[in-house]
């Protein structure tokens, strides 16, 4: 019989996934912000190609990861929690 996955796993790794997405846009917005109020433009273009470019790279890491979460294992890795095989050569 086939153990049933954990449930607060699955939560944890799909909300650090929406975290990533919101961490993606208010970086590339705050290094917008800090172009313009470096350059000092009379219209915020800083802001608005830096977010932007964080809404880009949040959605690509989105569907980056989601594929990884969705994909099956690959017969060739081992997984993370099997013990090493020691004394082969």
């Amino acid at each position: 019989m086939a153990s049933r996955p954990d449930p607060l796993q699955a939560y944890t790794r799909y909300s650090n996934i929406g975290l990533e997405f919101v961490a993606y846009i208010i970086v590339a917005v705050a290094i917008g912000y800090g172009i313009d109020v470096y350059t000092q433009p009379s219209k915020p273009w800083g802001i608005l190609a830096c977010s932007l470019l964080g809404c880009g790279g949040a959605m690509w890491q989105l569907i980056r990861r989601l594929n990884e979460l969705s994909s099956p294992p690959k017969p060739d890795e081992t997984p993370a929690s099997a013990p090493e095989k020691e004394g082969k050569t």
